[in-house]
């Protein structure tokens, strides 16, 4: 008689489901130090500054070599005021703090020189150039605050009632006829219509700027908050593959100039990255057709020589022109998925080498047919090796009769019991 332990009707090769990481914390973003509708008006502000810049170097150049007849005195006075203009829309333009700032400045001294030339001209109100007040108004209300576009406003206002009190007092030199008595001052009153009216628009453009960047960056902030569920890093490449955004999830044993390391580089070619050579070789092949691509694994050397592993996808980036930018994508950490299944992989081996070196003999089976076996079970049940014994009926190797019909009720018993659960060990008869 051979004593023989029935085991749970279980494979080997099923494998338990990798246990599910905990999602590590991630780091809050830093706050913008400028709004975003500050940006968009400092762009704005920029172009204003170069066109205000072109136009009054134009209007230098005009008064200082297609005005012969004006004396030499007005004419240079003319020029070194549009030059000045000029100089001052040139330092606003590379100024690097906030430029929308300047156009108060750049408004107020450009309404200035428009004056004094319709003064030195004496043209006054009739002048073309004090059309612009209330274009310059409307430029300082909508790209700065509310108090600095009204007071850009009262300036301008201000040298309007000038122009037409030089006018009415016939302080001006008389090169063109000048307007008198009502007609004077009904061309003021003209002029401070079209400045309020230049007022009240740039102003309505401010608020909807604000209201469209204030979307804008709604949507944005949830589309960052989707793709921080959704993935632990952002990153960019251009149309030479060359690294051009990176934002990873800030991890607490990351270094914080992490984030920007490597960038202008090919990824695959920085030293804190690793791709397996066969995954490369498809991953350029798919960046060279355009192709969007998935779950690429990748290593990650952190700054503290820790090793992270993420799984890479990203898709072709495209211009409006429908033409090839590059590509983007995101990064998901799967470091505690690869951790979770090394140790899986670790416990099969030493279960496996337990099993092969133990000199009990284990029978693994699932109903009745042999799944796999020890080379000591191998011997007990007489098989010339492993690969003759898989398979087989395991109730052959019992004594047929009461042995047999116990152990067939057993393996029913066993199928039925819920997983972790065992039978008492109890005593068979085996046949050689």
């Amino acid at each position: 008689m051979n004593d023989f332990q029935a085991t749970q009707p279980q494979g080997l090769s099923e494998r338990p489901e990798p246990v599910a990481a905990q999602p590590a914390p991630r780091a809050e973003a830093p706050t913008p130090r400028v709004a975003p509708s500050e940006g968009v008006r400092s762009r704005i502000a920029r172009h204003f500054f170069a066109t205000a810049a072109l136009a009054s170097l134009l209007a230098a150049a005009i008064f200082g070599l297609v005005t012969p007849e004006l004396p030499d005195a007005r004419r240079a006075a003319l020029v070194a005021a549009f030059l000045a203009l000029t100089l001052i829309c040139g330092v606003a333009v590379q100024w690097r703090g906030h430029p929308q700032r300047w156009v108060v400045a750049v408004a107020a001294v450009a309404i200035l020189v428009i004056g004094l030339a319709s003064a030195l001209l004496g043209w006054g109100l009739v002048a073309p150039g004090v059309g612009f007040f209330a274009l310059f108004v409307c430029m300082a209300s909508a790209v700065s605050s509310r108090a600095l576009g009204l007071a850009v406003a009262l300036w301008a206002a201000a040298v309007v009632g000038a122009l037409a009190l030089a006018h009415q007092q016939e302080w001006l030199p008389q090169s063109l006829p000048g307007l008198h008595g009502s007609a004077l001052w009904l061309r003021a009153l003209i002029q401070w219509l079209l400045i309020a009216a230049g007022l009240v628009g740039g102003l309505m453009i401010g608020q909807a700027v604000e209201r469209q960047v204030a979307d804008a960056d709604e949507r944005e902030a949830r589309f960052r908050g989707l793709l921080a569920i959704a993935a632990d890093a952002y990153w960019e490449i251009d149309e030479q593959y060359r690294l051009t955004t990176l934002a990873p999830d800030r991890r607490p044993q990351d270094a914080a100039a992490e984030q920007f390391r490597g960038r202008g580089e090919l990824p695959w070619e920085l030293p804190h990255v690793g791709i397996d050579a066969e995954a490369l070789d498809l991953l350029q092949a798919q960046l060279g057709q355009r192709e969007p691509f998935r779950d690429l694994p990748v290593r990650w050397r952190g700054g503290n020589g820790a090793l992270r592993h993420f799984m890479v996808s990203g898709e072709p980036r495209r211009a409006a022109r429908g033409q090839f930018v590059g590509y983007w994508g995101v990064a998901r950490d799967v470091s505690a998925q690869v951790a979770a299944n090394e140790a899986l992989v670790a416990t099969e081996l030493r279960y496996q080498e337990l099993f092969a070196h133990i000199p009990t003999p284990l029978v693994l089976h699932r109903g009745q047919n042999v799944l796999d076996a020890n080379p000591s079970a191998v011997a007990l049940f007489g098989y010339p090796d492993l690969q003759s014994m898989l398979g087989q009926d395991l109730l052959a190797a019992y004594e047929s009769g009461e042995s047999r019909e116990r152990a067939r009720l057993r393996v029913a018993e066993l199928e039925a019991l819920p997983a972790g659960r065992a039978l008492p060990v109890t005593e068979f008869r085996l046949i050689g």
